[in-house]
C-alpha cells in the first residue's frame, strides 16, 4: 500500500478546510514563524507520534504529521512544513549515517522500508537516538 492510500484512509471523515461549507477566506497580518531548530522537532515528535498513530505500523505520512505538529504552533504554516522537512531530512541522514538504510536510495523510498512493520515506540526511540546524535554534531 502506498502511503498517500493508508494516510487516505486514516484521515477519513475529517473534512477538507476547502470543501463545501468552508467558511470564507479573510485576509490577517501573516502569522510568526515557528521557532526551534530541526533536530528539536525529532524528539518533540517522539513524544507526539503515539497520538498521531491510530494504528500500527507507522506510516511515513504519520511521521510527517507529528513532525509538523511539533513544528506548528499556531504560526506560519508553510515555515512550519519546510521546518518540519528538514528534520524528515535529518531523520533519514541518520539512519544513512547508522547504517540502517543504504545511502544510495531515494530518501522516501528509505524511509517508507525502515518504518515498514516498526511500532510507534520503537520509532520514537529512533527519533530520540537522531536527535542526540545531530545534537552531538557541531
Amino acid at each position: 500500500m502506498h502511503c498517500q492510500e493508508g494516510c487516505a484512509g486514516r484521515r477519513r471523515g475529517t473534512g477538507h478546510p476547502g470543501g463545501a461549507g468552508a467558511a470564507p477566506v479573510t485576509a490577517v497580518a501573516a502569522p510568526p514563524a515557528p521557532t526551534g531548530h530541526p533536530v528539536d522537532l525529532l524528539a518533540a515528535a517522539a513524544r507526539l507520534l503515539p497520538a498521531v498513530v491510530g494504528c500500527p505500523p507507522v506510516l511515513s505520512c504519520d511521521l510527517h504529521t507529528a513532525l509538523l505538529a511539533a513544528a506548528d504552533r499556531g504560526g506560519d504554516r508553510y515555515a512550519a512544513l519546510r521546518l518540519a522537512t528538514c528534520a524528515c531530512d535529518l531523520f533519514v541522514a541518520h539512519l544513512v549515517a547508522t547504517g540502517q538504510v543504504p545511502p544510495d536510495v531515494r530518501a522516501s523510498h528509505a524511509l517508507r522500508s525502515w518504518l515498514r512493520g516498526r511500532d510507534p515506540a520503537g520509532v520514537g526511540r529512533a527519533l530520540v537516538a537522531a536527535a542526540d546524535h545531530w545534537r552531538g554534531r557541531p
